[in-house]
């Protein structure tokens, strides 16, 4: 089975858990709940400027997710009521959910990655590790093979929605003020 790794990229409150969860218990029409079509791009054809996009999310691409594990930088700070973001640790979460996509596709079983990703340069280290799995592919034959490893990216932005409407949705408690830099400063 060939690696697969999707990363959806969004303000928070955009809907990137949301989508991640649906697209791997399968359960819902991702395109029912979100206020816009996201740009989706295979990383083949990814490029940060112009994004070249199409308008819907494949249903083979759905489909390939199914049973995948989600991966976040905020899993380092836990879940539901025991979330407790601590901004001095936000490189050591990003460099743990880096590898923990690492072991999970070096084990050749699928993952998507839902994380703000406002800026390239947060999306990079993906980007080089789908390279180095490519590389890796190429140059093994033997049973050890990651056999084309893919990889796409979807990028909700802000699926529609105000700074207002993205504080009100985020479950994470993302201050306005903060919403409406990570906007400011977005990179497509």
């Amino acid at each position: 089975m060939a690696s697969r790794l999707l990363l959806i990229r969004g303000l928070p409150g955009s809907g990137k858990t949301h989508l991640a969860n649906a697209l791997s218990n399968n359960d819902i029409d991702p395109k029912g709940f979100m206020a816009q079509q996201p740009n989706f791009s295979h990383i083949e054809n990814y490029t940060p400027t112009p994004h070249d996009v199409s308008p819907k999310i494949p249903i083979a691409l759905s489909q390939s997710f199914y049973t995948a594990r989600t991966i976040a930088a905020d899993d380092y700070f836990g879940h539901d009521d025991d979330y407790d973001f601590r901004p001095d640790e936000l490189p050591q979460a990003h460099k743990q959910c880096l590898k923990t996509t690492e072991n999970r596709l070096l084990s050749r079983r699928p993952c998507i990655v839902h994380n703000t990703f406002s800026q390239q340069w947060e999306i990079k280290p993906y980007i080089d590790l789908y390279e180095k799995l490519k590389t890796l592919d190429e140059s093994e034959t033997n049973e050890g093979s990651f056999r084309n490893p893919k990889m796409w990216i979807i990028d909700l932005y802000d699926n529609g929605y105000s700074d207002e409407e993205l504080f009100e949705r985020n479950i994470h408690g993302v201050p306005l003020e903060t919403i409406a830099k990570m906007r400011e400063r977005w990179e497509k």
